[in-house]
């Protein structure tokens, strides 16, 4: 399991942060064991900000 999104800050990482950083796991794990995730749970984030870092986890890991 990586922690690819931040739930400490409020800023919403961009598709390619995450992606990078889900291609670097890649040079060290293989694509069936990596569980891409946030750092963290997401329980004290806002709604609408929690969504907005799924939807950029989930993008970039469905195009690596």
């Amino acid at each position: 399991i990586l922690g690819c999104v931040a739930i400490a800050r409020s800023r919403i990482e961009t598709v390619d942060e995450v992606r990078d950083r889900l291609t670097e796991a890649l040079r060290h794990i293989d694509r069936e064991r990596l569980v891409a995730a946030p750092d963290c749970g997401l329980g004290y984030l806002g709604r609408d900000l929690a969504i907005a870092k799924l939807q950029v986890l989930c993008e970039a890991a469905s195009s690596v």
